[in-house]
């Protein structure tokens, strides 16, 4: 399927003369050029934390048991709060929609991230 508009006006935006950099990094969620810092979320840690001991854990069950195929599923359901957890805070953060307003430029979302199971 292919969709194309032909007839859309496009708004032109007054310019600002104002420019941000945006650092995403591994220490720091984001990290501004103007020195605001966007640090990750701590209820993250935690259930980083949890999952790093469910996996040892699990990697000690032998394979074939009930008690392995229990750990895995626990494991699973936790990757998955881990990746809504992720979604939620850039979701609250939304730093395309905030500097949009501030400095006006467009950010193009990438696509949502699915899971399967």
């Amino acid at each position: 399927m292919s969709v194309l508009c032909t007839d859309v006006e496009v708004e032109i935006l007054d310019k600002t003369n104002t420019s941000i950099g945006v650092d995403l990094g591994l220490k720091t969620f984001a990290t501004l050029s103007n020195g605001e810092i966007y640090n990750h979320p701590k209820a993250m840690n935690k259930s980083l934390k949890k999952l790093a001991k469910l996996q040892k854990q699990l990697s000690r069950k032998q394979i074939g048991s009930s008690n392995r195929n229990k750990t895995r599923v626990k494991v699973a359901r936790l990757h998955e709060k881990i990746a809504n957890q992720r979604n939620d805070f850039s979701h609250k953060l939304d730093l395309c929609q905030y500097f949009g307003q501030k400095f006006r430029f467009l950010c193009e979302s990438p696509p949502p991230l699915t899971i399967r199971t």
